[in-house]
């Protein structure tokens, strides 16, 4: 497959932002119970390391499996949509059971600019989907979850160690 170094460095590149909020979580746990806020960007940052690890096995998967070559993108773009509208789902509820002063102490950079972020990235998956896309939006896609992942881990880094 053209691509498939990239991808296999992405899906890695997942796994080690999921590795660094999972000791994050172990040491934070020892100190103190997360604020609202915190756990919003932690959740944000596994949700969108999970798309990052997955999203780029998706067509790897697909092309092992001999799956037609026009059909590899489309269909690793509506896996794409159907695995964002799933986690997605659960940071709406989350985010709704937040009280108003949790929001305003979150802040927009954790209640909005992802979400403004993700905006992005799923109207490429659906470019993928139902366009004529191919290998390169897609790529961007998954940049994009790394870009929410990597934004949220440095807002949590520098509210709580700096």
């Amino acid at each position: 497959m053209q691509h498939e170094a990239l991808l296999i460095g992405l899906s890695q590149l997942g796994a080690v932002f999921a590795g660094f909020i999972a000791i994050a979580l172990a040491f934070s746990q020892r100190e103190e119970k997360m604020d609202a806020g915190d756990s919003l960007r932690t959740r944000s940052i596994l949700q969108s390391s999970f798309c990052v690890i997955f999203g780029p096995l998706m067509p790897l998967v697909l092309h092992a499996m001999e799956f037609d070559e026009a059909l590899i993108w489309p269909a690793s773009g509506a896996a794409g949509l159907v695995l964002v509208a799933v986690l997605i789902s659960g940071n709406i509820h989350f985010q709704i059971k937040m009280t108003a002063a949790e929001r305003r102490a979150a802040g927009l950079s954790v209640t909005l600019v992802p979400w403004l972020i993700a905006a992005i990235g799923i109207s490429i998956l659906a470019w993928v989907t139902f366009g004529d896309a191919g290998a390169g939006p897609y790529i961007l896609a998954v940049a994009v979850a790394l870009i929410i992942a990597s934004w949220n881990f440095i807002e949590l880094a520098l509210k709580r160690w700096l």
